[in-house]
């Protein structure tokens, strides 16, 4: 169950890199580097909540990490860095809460059952990575599409204030 978990963790992270990328323009690739720093993370990630004072805190402690991914793979300030890591981990739980209102609301699956089969466990998980990535596509061609209907440029005094 735990190399499971740890899989799904750095799908997770990885997932997080992506939408990192998108959101600060970047390109993505997938380099040596950033597999060993997402495994490490990953398995750090999986078993330091099962010590007593991280365990109510793992949303903290994916912002931990999430920050320390970001600095390692995109070499920005301190401050760029929160906040990108708040707006991934802001659309990463819209995800998730969508995702389980469609299990729960529409298909009637009980949350326990999700979490005690493996199956439902990976499909749910692999439906929020999903999704994750098509509303991070979509809010990117959406700005893309406003910018060029708009004809925006930096002369524009509302665009520069």
């Amino acid at each position: 169950m735990d190399i499971l978990n740890i899989f799904l963790l750095f799908l997770n992270f990885y997932t997080y890199l992506y939408v990192g990328c998108k959101l600060n323009n970047l390109k993505f690739k997938i380099t040596l580097q950033n597999f060993t720093l997402i495994l490490i993370i990953s398995v750090v990630h999986r078993f330091l909540p099962k010590f007593s004072f991280y365990h109510y805190s793992k949303i903290m402690l994916t912002f931990i990490m999430l920050f320390f991914l970001f600095k390692q793979t995109f070499k920005q300030d301190f401050f760029k860095i929160i906040e990108l890591c708040f707006f991934t981990l802001i659309i990463m739980i819209i995800a998730e809460q969508f995702i389980s209102i469609i299990f729960t609301k529409i298909l009637n699956i009980d949350l326990c059952v999700i979490k005690s089969n493996k199956l439902f466990l990976l499909i749910s998980n692999i439906a929020i990575l999903i999704l994750y990535v098509l509303m991070t596509n979509i809010k990117y061609l959406l700005v893309k599409f406003y910018q060029n209907t708009c004809n925006l440029d930096s002369r524009n005094n509302i665009i520069r204030n």
